[in-house]
């Protein structure tokens, strides 16, 4: 018989010194008392609300709101690697001691995918991500690539016309061409979510999670950790650059 649903709360009358304990719990604030020190809160799990003490909150619960501002760290995507002239310049500027024992190839920085693959408990967190890409139809992509060029034309003809630095602008309409080509997606739209993951591999990066903003029906999201803009988890905020 099955044992993982809890059908009863534990027997005090039958507590003994030196059993052990756990918990899986996920907490929405209600209310908080600053001169009482004590905190109302709704218990996820099971549906009912609690009240802790001041010192349990503080010392024994993460949070998804708070972070040290002067822990914002830039990442990339990918771990970046040590290399030999990273290595040397760290020693001359004084950030690596002679004698260190850093070598090429060594770990120098986590990406945003380890420091997620890293979340391997239900820890709360709050990111900010893209929502899954749309792909545009054969006529939309042609008509908006024909709009981009009508437009570029239009600005080389009224440089033309008004007799301005025709070739100016039309290098600096070329270059934004370069810089802003009409691709066959549209970007998904930015959104953040608070929550804690339910899934801890992925073969394509795109992870379950629940979001705890939801107070009704399915909770259960997803987030593609190749989309995340930044992450704040275990009081650090992550800015994916």
């Amino acid at each position: 018989m099955s044992t993982a649903t809890k059908v009863q709360g534990i027997n005090l009358a039958e507590v003994e010194v030196g059993d052990i304990f756990s918990e899986q719990s996920h907490y929405v604030l209600k209310e908080k008392d600053i001169i009482k020190g004590t905190f109302l809160l709704e218990h996820l799990e099971s549906g009912r609300t609690v009240k802790l003490d001041g010192s349990y909150v503080s010392n024994l619960l993460d949070t998804a709101d708070q972070f040290d501002e002067n822990k914002q760290v830039e990442v990339g995507k990918e771990d970046k690697l040590w290399t030999a002239k990273q290595i040397d310049e760290a020693v001359k500027k004084g950030e690596l001691k002679a004698d260190h024992n850093v070598r090429v190839g060594d770990l120098r920085q986590k990406g945003i995918r380890s420091i997620w693959a890293d979340i391997h408990s239900q820890q709360v967190f709050t990111v900010n991500f893209n929502k899954q890409n749309t792909e545009l139809s054969d006529k939309a992509l042609l008509t908006a690539k024909e709009n981009q060029l009508k437009d570029a034309l239009a600005k080389i003809e009224k440089a033309q016309k008004n007799k301005e630095g025709v070739l100016k602008i039309a290098t600096e309409v070329v270059k934004d061409l370069q810089e802003n080509p009409i691709l066959p997606i549209v970007k998904g739209d930015e959104r953040t979510l608070r929550g804690y993951k339910t899934q801890f591999e992925s073969i394509n990066g795109t992870y379950n999670v629940v979001d705890m903003d939801i107070t009704n029906g399915n909770k259960q999201r997803q987030v593609n950790v190749n989309q995340i803009n930044w992450l704040v988890y275990n009081g650090v905020k992550y800015l994916v650059k």
